[in-house]
């Protein structure tokens, strides 16, 4: 039925039945496997798009290219203006790039908004 396949837009297009999803999920994760139907629900344009603009975001730090990273985050940004990680993330960009001001604008935002993150 089709109502039972999904696209994988990362092998082509292929179309998996719900079985074939939950096995892909569990192949690409280490450890303990929960199984949600919620990961099969739809997602939103705006959704999808964030999923894209954190995907490219990460490919660009690793490769360390400043630039286009600060590009994505500010996509994010105007996406979801009050994400305080991706605050951090901008501030933490601007430090490399040289941008001291904008830095510490960014970084304090993240301080106030988060201040018992993980990382703070």
């Amino acid at each position: 039925e089709i109502d039972d396949l999904f696209v994988d837009p990362f092998n082509g297009g292929i179309l998996l039945s719900t079985e074939e999803c939950k096995q892909r999920l569990k192949d690409s994760v280490r450890g303990s496997f929960h199984w949600d139907p919620k990961f099969l629900q739809p997602v939103t344009n705006r959704e999808f798009l964030a999923r894209i603009i954190r995907n490219l975001k990460s490919i660009y730090l690793r490769k360390r290219d400043h630039a286009r990273a600060l590009t994505m985050i500010e996509f994010a940004l105007a996406l979801d203006p009050n994400s305080a990680s991706d605050r951090r993330d901008r501030g933490i960009i601007h430090y490399h790039l040289g941008n001291s001001a904008e830095a510490l604008n960014d970084l304090q935002y993240y301080l106030e908004s988060s201040p018992h993150g993980h990382d703070t």
